[in-house]
C-alpha cells in the first residue's frame, strides 16, 4: 500500500523522486564548482574581455569620467551575471553530466593539492595566451586563406546551381 502511494505522489508530482546517488552526485559537483571560484573567475575574464572595449573607446577620444562609468556598469553586469543562481545551478549540471561522483571526487581531491591550486589560478591566464597565440598564427596565414578560398569557388562551373537561389 505504501509503495502504491508514493508512486501515486511522484506521479503527480506532488512529491519528486530523486535517487540518493543523484543528490550525492551533484553535491560532489558543487564542491568541485565551489573550489574552481566561479564567480570570480567569470568576473574577472568578463571584465578583462570588456576592458579591451573600453580601450578601443579611449583610442577613439571617449572622456575619462564616461569610461569610469562604462567600467563600474561593466563589472555591475558581470556580477549580476554571476551571481544568478540558475547559472550556478546550470553549471553544476555541466559538471554532473560530464563527470562520473567518483571523477568528480578525484579532481576535487587534485584541485586541493598545491599543484591543483597552482592549475586553478594558473589555467584561465594560460587559455588566454594560448587564445592568443592562435590568433597571431590566424594572422599569419590569413592572406592565403582568401586565395586559396577564390581558386576553388573558380574551379566551381558557371552553370551549377546557385546555392542561395531557391527558385527550382
Amino acid at each position: 500500500m505504501k509503495i502504491v502511494l508514493l508512486g501515486l505522489l511522484v506521479a503527480t508530482g506532488i512529491i519528486s523522486y530523486v535517487p540518493e546517488s543523484s543528490v550525492s552526485h551533484s553535491k560532489a559537483a558543487m564542491e568541485l564548482y565551489k573550489i574552481f571560484s566561479p564567480r570570480e573567475q567569470f568576473v574577472s575574464s568578463f571584465t578583462t574581455e570588456f576592458d579591451v572595449q573600453i580601450e578601443k573607446l579611449a583610442k577613439m577620444g571617449l572622456e575619462e569620467p564616461k569610461l569610469k562609468k562604462i567600467k563600474t556598469m561593466s563589472v555591475a553586469y558581470a556580477e549580476k551575471i554571476a551571481d544568478d543562481p540558475e547559472l550556478e545551478e546550470k553549471r553544476v549540471e555541466l559538471f554532473v553530466k560530464t563527470f562520473s561522483e567518483d571523477e568528480i571526487k578525484e579532481l576535487t581531491q587534485f584541485y586541493r593539492t598545491p599543484t591543483g591550486k597552482k592549475a586553478l589560478r594558473k589555467l584561465p591566464e594560460l587559455t588566454q595566451q594560448a587564445v592568443q597565440l592562435a590568433h597571431e598564427y590566424a594572422l599569419k596565414y590569413q592572406p592565403e586563406f582568401p586565395k586559396e578560398l577564390r581558386s576553388i569557388l573558380a574551379e566551381v562551373p558557371e552553370n551549377s546551381a546557385d546555392p542561395t537561389d531557391s527558385t527550382p
